[in-house]
């Protein structure tokens, strides 16, 4: 079933702190990349929840929910 809303996932090989230890500069080059996925996905018409914040997503291990596309693989920050 389509549930009209789609959940990207990416998987970095080093974690980034977002706690009070943050660097600033790393969390604003996330975020920047956050902002570049968000903006692709809008340009390409693809169905975004413009409200969500980032905090909570559905459980990707549950297959009635999702139809997985994509690559499995880390990345660097810098890609």
């Amino acid at each position: 079933p389509s549930y009209g809303r789609s959940h990207v996932f990416y998987e970095l090989s080093v974690p980034v702190p977002r706690t009070e230890v943050a660097r600033l500069k790393v969390l604003r080059y996330l975020a920047a990349i956050e902002g570049g996925i968000y903006a692709r996905l809008l340009r390409e018409n693809i169905n975004v929840d413009t409200s969500y914040a980032g905090l909570v997503c559905k459980n990707p291990n549950r297959s009635d929910l999702f139809d997985v596309r994509g690559c499995f693989k880390e990345y660097e920050l810098a890609e």
